[in-house]
């Protein structure tokens, strides 16, 4: 009878250390897919900075500043 005792533990601890190990997969999947949000958000924001910069120019703007490191025309 101990010896099953023991194996059920053994069964019970290593299930434990396998829901831990799923656990650290969803809160770094979690992670990711913030970061990922993050880039698309910067993405989209230089795209349109650069298409404001685009319009500016084409209106004939001369005053620049400078937005996140791209050059942008007023």
């Amino acid at each position: 009878m101990a010896v099953r005792g023991e194996y059920g533990m053994k069964e019970a601890t290593h299930g434990l250390a396998h829901l831990e190990l799923q656990d650290q997969e969803l809160k770094d999947l979690e992670v990711a897919r913030m970061l990922q949000e993050e880039e698309i958000k910067e993405s989209q924001f230089d795209r349109r900075v650069a298409q404001v910069a685009q319009d500016e120019v084409r209106h004939g703007s001369l005053f620049f500043c400078t937005v996140r490191g791209v050059a942008t025309s007023r």
